[in-house]
């Protein structure tokens, strides 16, 4: 399955909308709210999903948060609110 931008920002959200609610993440997400976002969003794109897609998708966004959290810390990276993007040194780029 290939997730659009407006699938992906939909699942997002929803997951947020739960942590908002007070849902412990702690460990991570449980079946039941995964198999919860995953109805919400085959109803809302008309597509079948299962939790098990939603929680690999999950993992693929935490795996890309994770390589943009360690590009800010660098000490040479500026965050460019204008763009949205981080801006390194060349030295950076090199490595």
């Amino acid at each position: 399955m290939r997730w659009t931008s407006v699938m992906s920002g939909f699942v997002l959200r929803c997951m947020c909308q739960l942590i908002s609610l007070g849902v412990r993440t702690n460990k991570g997400f449980k079946e039941v709210h995964l198999n919860q976002v995953a109805k919400a969003h085959s109803e809302f794109t008309g597509n079948e999903v299962t939790g098990i897609q939603v929680y690999n998708h999950l993992r693929k966004w935490r795996q890309r948060w994770v390589k943009v959290s360690k590009l800010r810390e660098l000490s040479g990276a500026h965050w460019d609110e204008e763009c949205h993007k981080i801006s390194l040194e060349e030295e950076h780029y090199m490595g």
